[in-house]
């Protein structure tokens, strides 16, 4: 199967718009590091929804089986440069699946992009990280965003990570009073309960 790669490679960029994606997800599934840059360029010249799509499976898993999934957070950030609105947001969901300092770094990046529709974007990949390392970016947002559905997305993500049961309980705990004084809502309050009673202390 492996030898088969430079000709699905090829295929990525065929006219067919149904070989294209097929191609792309296949090189996800059999690629290696070698491969990272060419499934980067297929992305950024994709354009159709399928595509896209396919571009960012490939990525991920690709990312998901590297010895060190973070080396490619550097690629990606540099196609974030090239890339349009929609591949930014395939770009968003490949760097929070990777995770790690660099990734989470690269997401903050995004907040400030000049396009409102990518700033939504990094907001909802940062509010479900999946590491406690977005904890205190999480309660930036919650506390001071002028927007009040970003402090709502930046105040539940920050919650999400407090219900984390690898987390120390005394940290948890800290967490959630910190989380109670910026509830606001009765959703948002049960929430901070909620998260409460999953903590055993």
């Amino acid at each position: 199967l492996l030898e088969a790669l430079p000709v699905l490679l090829v295929a990525t960029r065929a006219d067919d718009p149904k070989v294209r994606p097929a191609a792309t997800r296949m090189v996800g599934e059999l690629g290696g590091a070698d491969e990272l840059p060419e499934l980067v360029e297929v992305l950024l010249l994709a354009k159709t929804t399928s595509d896209l799509e396919a571009s960012e499976r490939a990525l991920t898993a690709l990312s998901a089986r590297a010895e060190d999934p973070t080396a490619n957070v550097g690629r990606l950030a540099r196609a974030w440069r090239k890339a349009t609105p929609d591949q930014k947001r395939a770009l968003l969901n490949v760097l929070a699946s990777i995770g790690g300092a660099d990734a989470l770094r690269a997401v903050r990046t995004a907040l400030t992009d000049s396009g409102a529709e990518v700033r939504a974007d990094a907001i909802r990949a940062l509010s479900n990280w999946k590491t406690a390392d977005a904890a205190p970016h999480l309660l930036v947002l919650a506390r001071d965003a002028e927007d009040p559905m970003v402090r709502v997305l930046g105040l539940r993500g920050y919650l999400n990570l407090a219900a984390q049961a690898d987390l120390p309980a005394n940290e948890r705990l800290a967490m959630c009073r910190q989380a109670a004084e910026l509830a606001k809502r009765k959703e948002e309050k049960r929430l901070v309960v909620a998260t409460l009673s999953g903590i055993g202390s």
